[in-house]
């Protein structure tokens, strides 16, 4: 899932190489949740106007979560710029 997380937002965004993903699991092993640092430049382009491309790619990620019988929540944050 992760993997499919990173090929979606390196192709939506203009810097690819700054997005980071953090994935934590639950003790419990059935909730995923992925945190993306996002450049802030490419903050507007992953979560799209009133929030509909953020949702389709969650949309996605669930599908596979379904089958995998997990739950994934996606956490969008804007990386900290480095001097």
């Amino acid at each position: 899932m992760q993997e499919l997380l990173e090929f979606i937002l390196q192709h939506i965004v203009k810097h690819p190489d700054s997005i980071d993903i953090q994935k934590e699991e639950s003790e419990e092993g059935n909730v995923v949740t992925f945190t993306a640092k996002i450049h802030p430049e490419d903050i507007a382009l992953v979560i799209g106007k009133g929030g509909k491309t953020v949702k389709s790619i969650r949309n996605l990620l669930n599908v596979i979560a379904l089958q995998e019988k997990k739950r994934i929540l996606l956490n969008v944050k804007e990386a900290e710029e480095k001097d």
